[in-house]
């Protein structure tokens, strides 16, 4: 059963009411078409989560209602989770359709994020699921900024009276990626690796000594304007999977400008080595805004 179908009597039919007179014998035929009914109703999907959310594109994020925000470059979930859904027993796949604006720079790049759902059929959220798998879906901008709608069907699902829904995004770089604006989160966005530490598994630390990146409060930085750390080497190859800012200027409590945190840590620790002397960017995330997000089981075939 689509999101979008209608289902009326006059599509399907329907019994007289004479046929089910209190007290009376039914026929082989009556019997049959209940039968065939029941596992009719049984068998057809339904809604089961609908969250709807502020749709006014000109509001921020401080606008009560709202589900927004930047496309962080590792899985996130974007409603709390996860939470056990009543679901009619026996259906075994969902069917996601949200509707999103996904918005950029306006530069040469596409804007992009990725939406997962997990189940209890999924075994959850995955950290490096592909768009391949069932419970992923691309959702990519037009470049309108404005309302899209994407679905997903064929969600896998468990087949029992309830499910545990997680529902989460990561970003995708636009190729190419835009380089963060220096007037407005400082300078630069380009240049050499001096130094990028190992901090722990959740954190790496890139230095730069000319560097002159805004510190807040009361300023915008990169990382609350939604931004990554890219490193390539002479050929424009990428060195690691790019890092989510996630602080700016604290070095160890100086309040230094010379200094962003990323998440996660490098891949190993002497991975600082290779990085050093080689190119930095400081590029811009895809943002998103949320209108609603809806999950209906699907009909069982």
């Amino acid at each position: 059963m689509s999101i979008y179908d209608i289902e009326t009597a006059s599509t399907f039919g329907a019994l007289h009411g004479d046929n089910l007179a209190d007290g009376s014998p039914l026929d082989s035929w009556t019997l049959r078409t209940m039968a065939r009914s029941s596992n009719l109703l049984s068998s057809h999907g339904e809604p089961m989560l609908s969250a709807v959310f502020d749709s006014d594109l000109s509001n921020g994020d401080e606008t009560s209602g709202g589900l927004l925000g930047f496309g962080c470059l590792h899985w996130f979930q974007i409603l709390p989770g996860p939470m056990t859904v009543p679901k009619k027993p026996g259906t075994n796949s969902l069917e996601l359709c949200v509707n999103v604006a996904i918005t950029g720079s306006g530069g040469a790049g596409v804007d992009e994020i990725e939406i997962q759902v997990g189940t209890i059929a999924t075994g959850g959220i995955l950290e490096r699921p592909s768009v391949s798998m069932p419970n992923v879906v691309s959702c990519v901008s037009d470049g309108s900024n404005a309302w899209q709608t994407f679905t997903l069907s064929g969600i896998p699902a468990d087949p029992g009276p309830f499910e545990r829904i997680t529902i989460a995004i990561r970003g995708k770089l636009s190729n190419p990626p835009t380089l963060a604006n220096v007037g407005t989160y400082g300078s630069p966005n380009t240049g050499t690796v001096e130094a990028f530490w190992h901090v722990s598994e959740s954190v790496c630390n890139l230095y730069n000594s000319l560097a002159t990146w805004n510190t807040g409060p009361g300023v915008s930085t990169l990382a609350d304007g939604g931004h990554a750390i890219r490193v390539v080497d002479s050929n424009g190859v990428e060195m690691l999977t790019p890092r989510t800012i996630i602080e700016t200027g604290r070095d160890f409590g100086s309040g230094s400008t010379r200094y962003l945190y990323a998440y996660p840590g490098l891949d190993f620790p002497l991975q600082t080595r290779e990085l050093r002397n080689q190119t930095f960017e400081i590029v811009e995330l895809p943002k998103w805004r949320f209108a609603s997000i809806q999950l209906w089981t699907e009909d069982r075939t």
